[in-house]
């Protein structure tokens, strides 16, 4: 375990789970969570709250050291008013942990709140539900504790209740009442029968109960708004369950928690919060005119839509509203003028990237951070008010843009900016993630991120801005056993040297990434070779392959598609794209989605095709039964660090192999941004241009391998392949896809780039699959693989085989598994 405390001997003997009745534990202290008068944790809060979280009847939990380790780290944090920073391994029930960790805080301040954040909404529902195990089995112990969901209106109305009820017109009165259930694409809350329970909710959250998705569909069904229930009880809800993304909204916060100082907020999946902190935009822009809304969770501001906004709102003498209307106005007229003279940076197809916002804000009037603070302070008074509440929303909209561009303009040199001159608009980035944690988590009483990857933690503290956290990075629970992995040498994602216009260092021409072929002809041969090896010993089982981007993706599933029939295979995915390139394979996965629906699962009715529906599917085939009648190997195509390859359980036959294919880098046609936030990491270390490469983005993409391999082991009883296809993971890398030009890496830096992925598969002593590679290169690669390193004790001859004594392995993995299994 890896800590920043002088001491690591955490105190488990001191809060092991008892095997008392949780129904004993009735009554809590309610005197101030703190440390003790000598520095120490007080640890009866938390024996007291242990029973309760991991109560599962009469079987006594018996957990493990790093359940102790996470569970203490976490509420020290808390008690001691720090954040703190947790890898723990997949399998661990970081959820629980989590909740072990916050209780005894919320069960001492009836004013005490958590915010628990996860990635997605499935992951948010997960969450809901585990909580509403733990407050239905506690009885009356947690009485002064309830919790519930707060996710978006649409998914609310059109996946988990299906609410809309038109209203009636008189003319249509004694008409069946079947037919108030109009369009999913029309569903206007104004129009529906229950839109004043929007607004006015009569629902009452219990004690000891979580407003779910199965309690939306119970509101829905004693004819409430279950949207208008889930708004209502978020002010008073003890636990709220939300995605990252609400976290963006800085009036979704002050609406329903006020000042964060008596919160603590969870960010589970941390991995996927840093990564957008540091990828996406902190702010966008379009000038012209736009069909779009503004989007605040998304920091998208058409200001036509703002301005539209402020001219159509509701008529009022109100002098305050005037003021705002008329002030906002001028300031995002001055906004317009500054980025339409913005002329300069390097050009990137049909954008300029300014590296910094110098030029934007010198466009500016001289005095605009003054035009900001008085649009914005008017706005506070406004929203302070009941009788301007129609105005709300405008200037919540308003007033979050003005702070945005106000954090811009106080520390230029701290973002760049992607400015598209022919619309026009801009997109500002951050360029140190901490900015947007600044805005959005200042305040709170201790934020606790949690991650399965989020390595290294130290490196992670800096990037979040919390270098004094607590930061401890757990072992490994997996039985090294339960994996079998290959290394495949031969190919690689990376842009080779005929296609790179060497002055510019990114893709010749201005040739859009979906005209482009990614896979030569030498690595479609590679990877018919792997697929053919490989899926002979796993015939009828579940396989993943996940991808370093979307038109990986697209072409490795093509050329699935035409072996398919010889490789007995079916596949399956789900391309987000709309670009018409994609078309093909979309329609072309959508059929094999829809037979295997409908002809293997027996399903009838409208089929709802998105991300979720086919990992949903994925795991469903997977099901002993359901192979048997479809009788063919099952292939899930994906990108890395796409919803399918993060955040999902793919648990025991749901998944028996992965197969990642390439590093999800940047684009080629992206160098540059990377290039960017590269220099600016370079002024903050001595270890030179690879820790800034490290921290701009490679442990990113490492993280998001990370992930994409860890799908197939979410117990500790999955036992599966894991075959990683890009050669840079050896320390090697292949430049030409015409000839056999290779570069030999830095193998220190390759295996500290392996320390990110899961343990037992950080170091290839063994199982690199080379021997397809011309032999005048092979015996140059063997040589320098096998270099000694102190990261490792070196590779042998008997290392490097060939794809058939990889698929011989593999038959030996499985033909060990099923006896095991028997």
């Amino acid at each position: 375990m890896a800590t920043n405390r002088a001491s690591s001997q955490l105190p488990t003997d001191h809060f092991t789970v008892s095997s008392s009745s949780p129904q004993q534990v009735t009554s809590y202290s309610t005197s101030i969570l703190q440390p003790l008068a000598d520095g120490s944790i007080p640890l009866d809060p938390l024996q007291k709250v242990m029973p309760l979280v991991f109560n599962f009847g009469r079987r006594k939990p018996e957990l493990r050291v790093q359940q102790h380790q996470f569970i203490y780290t976490g509420y020290e944090g808390v008690v001691t008013r720090r954040n703190v920073i947790i890898e723990g391994p997949t399998g661990l029930g970081k959820t629980r942990a989590c909740l072990a960790s916050v209780l005894p805080y919320l069960l001492s301040d009836p004013e005490a709140r958590l915010i628990y954040t996860s990635a997605t909404v499935t992951q948010v529902c997960n969450v809901a539900e585990e909580i509403s195990e733990i407050l239905l089995a506690s009885k009356s112990a947690l009485s002064t504790i309830n919790a519930t969901i707060h996710i978006g209106a649409e998914k609310v109305k059109n996946e988990y209740t299906n609410c809309f009820t038109r209203k009636l017109n008189l003319d249509n009165r004694n008409k069946n009442l079947s037919q108030e259930q109009s369009d999913i694409s029309s569903r206007n809350c104004k129009e529906c029968k229950y839109y004043r329970g929007l607004r006015s909710n009569s629902y009452k959250l219990s004690s000891a109960t979580c407003l779910d998705k199965h309690e939306l569909q119970r509101i829905k069904e004693s004819g409430n708004c279950p949207v208008g229930a889930m708004r209502g009880v978020s002010n008073e809800a003890r636990i709220v369950v939300a995605p990252h993304s609400y976290l963006s909204d800085l009036f979704w916060i002050k609406k329903y928690f006020g000042s964060l100082e008596k919160c603590v907020i969870v960010i589970d999946e941390a991995h996927s919060f840093l990564s957008a902190a540091a990828d996406e935009p902190f702010l966008s822009i379009s000038v012209g005119q736009s069909s779009k809304s503004v989007n605040r969770i998304g920091d998208n501001y058409p200001i036509s839509s703002i301005l539209e906004q402020l001219n159509t709102s509701h008529k009022s003498d109100n002098d305050l509203i005037k003021s705002v209307k008329e002030s906002g106005k001028a300031v995002l007229h001055k906004i317009q003028i500054a980025l339409s003279k913005c002329q300069s940076g390097q050009s990137l197809k049909d954008e300029l990237i300014s590296e910094d916002l110098f030029e934007f804000i010198s466009n500016l009037d001289p005095k605009i951070e003054n035009f900001l603070n008085e649009v914005i302070h008017q706005c506070d008074h406004l929203l302070s008010r009941n009788d301007t509440k129609f105005f709300h929303l405008s200037a919540e909209n308003l007033s979050q843009l003005f702070i945005l561009l106000r954090e811009c303009i106080r520390s230029p040199i701290e973002f760049f900016m992607r400015y598209k001159p022919s619309e026009p608009s801009a997109k500002i980035y951050a360029l140190h993630p901490k900015t947007k944690l600044r805005m959005r988590l200042g305040g709170s009483r201790s934020v606790l991120f949690s991650s399965a990857t989020i390595s290294p933690v130290t490196d992670v503290a800096d990037m979040l801005g919390y270098s004094t956290a607590l930061k401890i990075k757990l072992n490994h629970i997996f039985s090294e056993e339960n994996y079998k992995h290959f290394f495949i040498a031969g190919i690689n994602t990376s842009l080779k040297d005929e296609f790179r216009d060497n002055e510019r260092s990114q893709r010749q021409g201005i040739q859009s990434l979906s005209n482009e072929r990614v896979l030569s002809l030498r690595d479609r041969d590679i990877l018919t070779q792997l697929f053919e090896h490989a899926f002979r010993p796993a015939r009828k089982k579940n396989i993943g392959i996940f991808c370093n981007n979307i038109l990986m993706v697209q072409q490795v599933a093509e050329l699935l598609r035409d072996k398919s029939e010889e490789l007995g295979i079916i596949v399956i995915g789900f391309i987000t794209s709309k670009d018409s390139i994609y078309s093909n394979t979309k329609q072309w996965l959508r059929e094999n989605h829809e037979f295997i629906w409908r002809s293997i699962l027996g399903n009838q009715g409208v089929i709802n095709f998105s991300d979720e529906a086919v990992g949903q599917l994925f795991k469903d085939i997977g099901k002993k039964e359901h192979k048997e009648k479809l009788n063919r190997t099952v292939v899930l195509c994906a990108v890395q660090g796409g919803t399918l390859a993060e955040g999902v359980d793919y648990r025991g036959d749901a998944m028996e192999m992965v197969i990642t294919i390439g590093l999800p880098y940047p684009p080629p046609s992206e160098e540059i941004l990377g290039k960017i936030k590269a220099d600016y990491w370079n002024m903050f270390y001595e270890d030179g241009r690879q820790k800034a490469e490290e921290l701009a983005f490679k442990q990113a993409a490492f993280r998001k391998l990370a992930q994409s391999i860890g799908r197939a082991h979410r117990t500790p009883r999955d036992r599966a392949v894991v075959i990683m296809v890009d050669e840079r993971l050896l320390g090697i890398k292949n430049t030409s896809s015409k000839n056999n030009s290779y570069e030999f890496l830095n193998l220190r830096n390759t295996a500290k780039n392996l320390e990110l992925l899961q343990k037992p598969v950080q170091g290839f002593s063994k199982n690199i699959v080379i021997e397809h590679i011309q032999s005048s290169n092979r015996a140059k690669i063997n040589e320098h693989i096998k270099g000694k390193n102190k990261n490792w004790a070196g590779v042998s001859d008997a290392d490097f085989i060939s794809f058939a004594d990889m698929e011989k392995q593999i038959r030996e993995f499985y033909d060990t598994k099923n006896i095991q299994d028997t």
